[in-house]
């Protein structure tokens, strides 16, 4: 809320009737709804599954219901470990594996939603239709309905409730991003959005191709190499992916190098020239195969794109990946030829893990406008987000990097995005942070928002030192870039930390807590639990868990 909403929201608190609407019951929209709770909220979740945990739900692709098919695949795992994943006043038990499986993140949300009672304040198979704002009141309007469970192909009679504040966790990822490339209405193969990949089950003995070297990409040409004939990674310039193991040195996990001293005390000259020499490391083996040319040196994170896996370098080695240049055509008689006239013959499934499109389809175009000067126009409308070959908006799109601390539109006071952004450190962190936050702010703990001129004015001049814009091409499509918003994490977390009241400062743990716990505050593990240490909403248990997780 900024200061022009202030009247409103107060009268509302002092009815006991201040409603909040929050869509999406995965990770960011459960910790949100803890907190609205907590706040004393009348709070509705809006969840389309039959489950809560979003993308980390395992269920089979079900033909007849694309609504209930979720994101990941049945053996993936995290890439952030154990302690950095946790919730801060709901640590992971310390004897769970390092890196989680999707069994035990479903787990682990379930029995935070168990432990905080949340399950009743959470609408499951339930979509939401549009989201509109109400002119008369400021208040919003939300149409949604039930799925029918007996018969999938009818859903139940619409219904709409009005808000005072909307939270918005459904995601960054709106749909399946497929690059268009010559003859591919033709080709005699098999054609799949990564989206639709579950497991190893119908691709063994295959020739596949798969087409971007994000972390999906990595992730699942490492996983068919086991099984295939032969995997192809296609990618821009058809060279070895920036690809970091999951462990580091002496077996630390990559996620707890990013110490808060590392961060703040050491030039990120010697912080880039750390990940250049693990990357050196990897890649030096294969410049005889031809593959390394690009330079370890000139690797910048934010810059370009990388992913998270400790087995791919093996499986080059071992000759089930092979990597190449991007794809040209795709012919009916299954071959494809890549940009360097090079054809790959009998390639049975090509695999696009080229991303998704970011949008918010349910929002009324009408209701919400974000980016340089759009107050009038465009809109939100589940558009993605493009910009040209300089990286230039396209004036037509919307800019959702376009986010006040990446959560406010500027003219919209009373409706906030989580989890839209894009970081190297655990996404769940950050998105405590902002459920934090966004609590603190309905209920005046903490001071309201700028006017929507001033937010604009601290988007357009970058003062709002959250925002970090970039440019990333992952999709293998020659046409098209990505724009995406980066959190720049142990700053961005420790900004709205201190604005919440909740920043553990060195000092002050000093003091408090001693020598120890000040050491593990700057160089240990950058577990959520320091958040807890003082402040507001300060648990009396977060020091030994610091102690457990540093142990």
């Amino acid at each position: 809320m900024n200061r022009n909403g202030n009247n409103q929201l107060k009268l509302a608190l002092e009815m006991g009737k201040f409603k909040v609407a929050i869509i999406g019951a995965g990770a960011t929209g459960l910790v949100a709804l803890k907190h609205c709770v907590n706040s004393e909220f009348e709070v509705t979740c809006f969840e389309q599954s039959s489950s809560i945990g979003g993308l980390w739900r395992y269920v089979p692709i079900d033909d007849n219901d694309k609504t209930n098919s979720p994101f990941v695949y049945r053996s993936v795992i995290t890439n952030t470990s154990n302690p950095t994943t946790g919730f801060s006043d709901f640590p992971m038990p310390s004897d769970w594996p390092t890196f989680l499986p999707h069994r035990l993140m479903d787990k682990y949300y379930e029995s935070y939603a168990e432990h905080f009672n949340l399950y009743k304040h959470i609408k499951l198979n339930t979509i939401v239709i549009c989201v509109s704002k109400l002119t008369e009141n400021n208040r919003w309007q939300i149409k949604y309905k039930p799925k029918s469970l007996t018969n999938i192909s009818q859903d139940e009679e619409e219904q709409q409730e009005e808000f005072d504040y909307v939270i918005v966790c459904s995601g960054r990822n709106y749909k399946p991003r497929m690059p268009e490339f010559l003859g591919q209405d033709l080709f005699g193969g098999k054609q799949m959005h990564s989206q639709a990949y579950k497991d190893i089950h119908g691709f063994e003995d295959k020739r596949i191709v798969v087409v971007g070297n994000g972390s999906s990409g990595i992730e699942i040409a490492v996983e068919l190499s086991r099984v295939a004939s032969q995997v192809y990674l296609c990618t821009r310039e058809g060279t070895i992916p920036h690809v970091f193991p999951r462990l580091r040195d002496r077996g630390r996990p990559l996620d707890q190098f990013a110490t808060r001293f590392l961060t703040y005390y050491v030039p990120k000259l010697f912080t880039l020239y750390q990940l250049r020499k693990i990357l050196k490391s990897q890649i030096e083996i294969h410049k005889q195969r031809g593959l390394a040319k690009q330079k370890p040196e000139e690797f910048f994170p934010g810059k370009q794109t990388f992913a998270i896996n400790s087995e791919f370098y093996e499986r080059l080695l071992s000759g089930t990946i092979s990597v190449k240049l991007n794809i040209r055509e795709l012919r009916k008689d299954s071959s494809i030829v890549l940009v360097d006239n090079t054809i790959l013959e009998n390639i049975d499934t090509v695999i696009y893990a080229t991303g998704y499109d970011m949008g918010f389809g349910f929002i009324d175009e009408n209701s919400v406008r974000i980016g340089r000067n759009r107050n009038k126009e465009p809109f939100i409308n589940g558009d993605s987000i493009r910009v040209n070959q300089e990286g230039e908006d396209n004036c037509q799109s919307n800019d959702f990097t376009w986010l006040y601390k990446m959560m406010f539109p500027p003219h919209c006071p009373n409706i906030a995005f989580l989890g839209v952004f894009e970081t190297a450190g655990s996404h769940n962190m950050t998105c405590e942070l902002q459920a934090r936050y966004i609590s603190a702010l309905i209920t005046g703990k903490i001071s309201p928002l700028p006017t929507p001129e001033e937010m604009q004015k601290a988007l357009e001049s970058q003062t709002d030192c959250s925002r970090v814009k970039t440019i990333i091409d992952d999709s293998g499509d020659n046409s098209e870039k990505k724009l995406s918003i980066k959190a720049d994490w142990w700053r961005y977390n420790d900004s709205l930390a201190k604005e919440v009241g909740c920043y553990p400062k060195p000092s002050k743990i000093l003091l408090k807590f001693g020598f120890r716990m000040w050491k593990q505050l700057l160089f240990g593990v950058p577990t959520s639990v320091q958040y807890r240490l003082c402040g507001l909403d300060s648990w009396h248990d977060a020091s030994e868990w610091m102690n457990i997780h540093n142990s």
